[in-house]
């Protein structure tokens, strides 16, 4: 009962205190367009796999009546649902119900998971499908029947349909059945099965766009984030460092067991091992599996941190079926005692981390003033709330002129064609032809957008005209000038909103001038 209200207690914390991310806004967007049928690449920019958008279009109902909430309403039950199926993959695998409690602990009380898990991105999502296809994995190696096969697969090109970094997982688990196959310790049915149903998978998710919009697909797929560039070997350096400290800091409890369970096998009894085949068969497939994503993280040009958010569930399921079968091995009464002790020093020390993340002083807190802590006066998501009141106030028709695709889907406000991606919709360097083709604004289609758009109000806050894409460089602090002069030329400023959104920026509301408003 104490770790199921502590997690709820994270959850519901972090839906309503949570620090607004650019990403939300595009995400539910993408969504929202689904709904009202147009498609990613196809009809708008969408850098990611689309399966989230064809999901959360299912729930569109929900993010129209309370926008960004509603969506990390929905984005929140996911999440607490992958991790509940790592547990019983846990359990499953490891026979003892302790590796449940073990796992919900280790990833429930962090607030750093709860909160990316929360806000809505791919990571719930993703990681749904990921530990559904391992809680399958579980049955599927506990028995005879291939069909759990089957469903795994789908579940593992699902969450690839999500996320392209968690395809790793389809390669990794088909070799280590196949593998045992030839080793004859299984038929090869769950192999086939599984090659089967993600195959299928795959191509039901990928193929319609391959045929319809190829180049768009393309590089919004692929090409768009092998685009990035670090700015130099030093920068890279410095990148791939910061990813490993931060991601220590954020699964420091996770990452003190990792290092013991890994001393404890080079220093201690190196005969000891899990004696149970289907133990270690799943044990073989999740651990390559993280292991590979997590490469694959690391490899980006930009490997932030977050990207671990999906794989995390199994890391936990990974180290609670290891500790459990270290315990099982000890004699009852001691294991008993073992037991409890486990239990209380997780809870407690995930507590004490949870307690001193910097996430929960951004609950609160809007940044520093030299020696002097400033405090925030509302919740971000509240003051996305009153920012879309004003907004309609305004004019409460229209399209809305900005980048903050946040504050368009809170408004309920749809944005001019090329701007679905928010701050990365800017391409100044392509030409007019590549532009066009992959839904986005090239330099003069901006200065087109800005000369002639009709829209009665724009927001802007300094992530407005701030990104060049693909390579994700800031905009000379000249063109910006330039393109916020223009941007005024047709409109006045009605509202100024300090301490905004992400980052904390000035947020700008614009009127259009009335001599231009359509009559």
């Amino acid at each position: 009962m104490l770790v199921t209200l502590a997690v709820i207690g994270l959850s519901t914390a972090n839906l309503w205190m949570g620090e607004l991310n650019q990403d939300e806004g595009w995400y539910l967007y993408a969504a929202t367009q689904v709904a009202e049928g147009r498609l990613p690449y196809i009809d708008y920019s969408y850098t990611q796999a689309p399966v989230l958008p064809l999901v959360y279009a299912a729930v569109t109902p929900v993010i129209d009546s309370f926008g960004i909430a509603g969506g990390r309403f929905v984005t929140l039950l996911l999440g607490l649902s992958a991790l509940g199926l790592a547990g019983l993959a846990a359990s499953r695998i490891s026979g003892q119900k302790l590796a449940l409690l073990l796992t919900v602990i280790l990833g429930g009380i962090n607030v750093y998971q709860s909160y990316f898990t929360t806000i809505v991105k791919t990571y719930s999502l993703c990681g749904f499908f990921l530990a559904a296809g391992f809680y399958l994995l579980s049955r599927l190696v506990r028995s005879s029947s291939w069909w759990p096969g089957v469903f795994a697969g789908v579940c593992l090109a699902l969450a690839a349909g999500t996320r392209i970094s968690a395809g790793v997982a389809m390669p990794v688990v088909f070799l280590v059945l196949g593998w045992e196959y030839i080793r004859g310790r299984r038929s090869l049915g769950p192999a086939l099965g599984f090659a089967v149903g993600g195959g299928l998978t795959l191509i039901a998710i990928f193929m319609p766009f391959l045929i319809l919009a190829p180049q768009s697909a393309l590089f919004h797929l692929v090409e768009y984030h092998s685009a990035r560039t670090a700015g130099g070997l030093v920068n890279l350096l410095v990148y791939k460092a910061g990813f490993l400290s931060r991601v220590v800091q954020a699964y420091f409890v996770a990452a003190v067991l990792l290092a013991g369970c890994v001393l404890y096998r080079c220093l201690g009894d190196r005969k000891q091992r899990i004696a149970d085949g289907s133990t270690r068969s799943w044990l073989t497939m999740a651990v390559a599996s993280v292991a590979g994503i997590s490469l694959l993280h690391f490899l980006a040009p930009f490997p932030y941190d977050d990207y671990q958010v999906p794989v995390y569930p199994l890391v936990c399921a990974i180290l609670a079926v290891v500790l459990s079968a270290w315990l099982a091995g000890m004699e009852a009464l001691k294991r008993s005692r073992y037991e409890s002790l486990m239990v209380w020093w997780l809870l407690l020390a995930s507590a004490a981390a949870a307690g001193s993340s910097p996430i929960n002083q951004n609950w609160m807190i809007a940044g520093r003033d030299r020696i002097w802590w400033l405090t925030k006066s509302q919740p971000a998501i509240v003051q996305l709330r009153e920012a879309a009141a004003q907004i309609a106030a305004l004019h409460p028709e229209g399209r809305l002129f900005t980048q903050d695709i946040y504050l368009a889907v809170e408004a309920g406000l749809a944005v001019p064609e090329g701007m679905e991606m928010g701050p990365f919709s800017y391409y100044p360097g392509w030409p007019d032809e590549q532009a066009a083709a992959m839904h986005v604004m090239n330099e003069a289609g901006l200065h087109q957008i800005l000369a002639t758009t009709d829209c009665p109000v724009a927001a802007v806050s300094d992530y407005g005209f701030s990104i060049d894409s693909p390579s994700i460089k800031p905009i000379p602090a000249k063109d910006r000038t330039r393109l916020l002069a223009q941007l005024e030329e047709r409109y006045d400023l009605a509202e100024t909103i300090e301490q905004f959104g992400q980052a904390g920026t000035t947020l700008r509301l614009y009127t259009l001038k009335p001599e231009l408003a359509r009559p």
